[in-house]
């Protein structure tokens, strides 16, 4: 075969390739991957506390508070010194927590580390804001021992939830089906079961938003 014929063959197969090839067509799908719920919230602060300024003072103790590491019924201030309570019988409830999703949530409370030394002798009793206090002289829902025990049970206006030494990891049902953009108040005490020794004692409380 003669060159010239070769190179027409192949340029004609190249060319009938090629309108094949452009011939071909093609369909594009975005896949997109949805996640339907947001769980989210938000907290605010009774009077001038923060997530850093959150103090539970022991000569404020409602009972026996006499500075020897041992008192109850101490309602959180917003300074080491003293200085003003952030919840109380009137208009101050502790922590407002803010459901932001766009589902219903439940909110979980644990400490994020154990205990150690005399920190086991901490406690913190926790439980719900009468929509804007705490209840009697702030104190409506404070226990000896506290009643909620269950983990997934809520706390209620007159019972709480202990945490302690033998739990304070472990999370505990504190608000259940908090509805989106609605509103709970939490009310705290932290109290002094034996001698703890002086100074500060700061430990991290965590909230938590589940479905």
């Amino acid at each position: 075969m003669k060159t010239g014929l070769k190179v027409l063959l192949i340029y004609a197969f190249v060319t009938v390739f090629a309108l094949v090839a452009y011939a071909v067509t093609q369909t594009d799908v975005t896949m997109t991957w949805v996640v339907p719920s947001n769980v989210s919230h938000s907290v605010a602060y009774g009077g001038s506390c923060s997530s850093s300024a959150f103090y539970f003072v022991e000569s404020n103790c409602a009972f026996d508070s006499d500075v020897d590491g041992n008192g109850s019924k101490c309602v959180p201030y917003d300074a080491s010194s003293g200085g003003s309570a952030c919840q109380d019988g009137s208009s101050l409830q502790a922590i407002v927590v803010t459901n932001n999703g766009n589902i219903d949530v439940n909110i979980d409370g644990n400490f994020t580390a154990g205990f150690s030394g005399s920190d086991l002798n901490l406690v913190l009793k926790i439980w719900k804001g009468n929509d804007t206090h705490c209840g009697t002289s702030g104190l409506g829902g404070w226990e000896d021992p506290c009643s909620v025990t269950g983990a997934t049970s809520p706390v209620t206006t007159t019972t709480c939830r202990n945490y302690n030494q033998f739990n304070e990891t472990a999370a505990g049902r504190l608000i259940t089906a908090l509805e989106t953009s609605d509103t709970n108040g939490l009310c705290f005490s932290g109290d002094f079961n034996g001698t703890v020794t002086q100074g500060e004692h700061a430990v991290t409380f965590r909230l938590t938003s589940v479905s």
